[in-house]
């Protein structure tokens, strides 16, 4: 076990979770290949492999959702405040006289209560809300630390895998 602070246990998950996908491609990959074809991975200790990075992937979680729980509010907050933004950005603030596409433009008018500059004005608002949230998340996980197990990376050159696929 090794102590880290919750930075560094999420990039550990991040790894986790980027190796889970590149043995999964490959697995998907050179599963079936043409008879007399060269497989350039051991397919069922990959798919070991894959199961066994599931399992710890899972452990991480549990451990990272536990130390976090005093900053879960900050989070969940963060979240709604990205889906605020994404909900502005698709709104549509088409606003004045356009011609329609087709065989037979005619003129159209549009009137926009929200207009652009007021959604570019309300995300940036949010944006920076969102800093200031993501600053106190920083400052959480840079300060406190969990006990995780080491993932053996090296385990990766035992299914024989193209060293330029991961």
């Amino acid at each position: 076990m090794t102590q880290i602070n919750l930075s560094q246990a999420l990039r550990n998950q991040k790894r986790i979770k980027e190796m889970i996908a590149k043995l999964s491609k490959s697995i998907s990959e050179y599963n079936s290949i043409l008879e007399g074809g060269s497989r350039e991975i051991d397919i069922h200790k990959a798919i070991e492999l894959r199961d066994f990075l599931k399992k710890r992937l899972v452990a991480v979680k549990m451990i990272l959702q536990d130390a976090s729980r005093p900053i879960q509010q900050q989070i969940l907050e963060v979240s709604e405040l990205k889906d605020q933004i994404s909900f502005y950005q698709k709104l549509n603030v088409k606003h004045g006289k356009a011609l329609t596409e087709g065989f037979h433009p005619q003129e159209v008018s549009y009137n926009a209560i929200i207009r652009k500059i007021d959604v570019e004005k309300k995300c940036a608002r949010i944006q920076h809300e969102m800093d200031g949230i993501y600053s106190r998340i920083d400052e959480f996980n840079n300060t406190h630390f969990v006990e995780l197990e080491e993932v053996p990376f090296e385990m990766i050159d035992s299914v024989s895998i193209k060293k330029t696929e991961l």
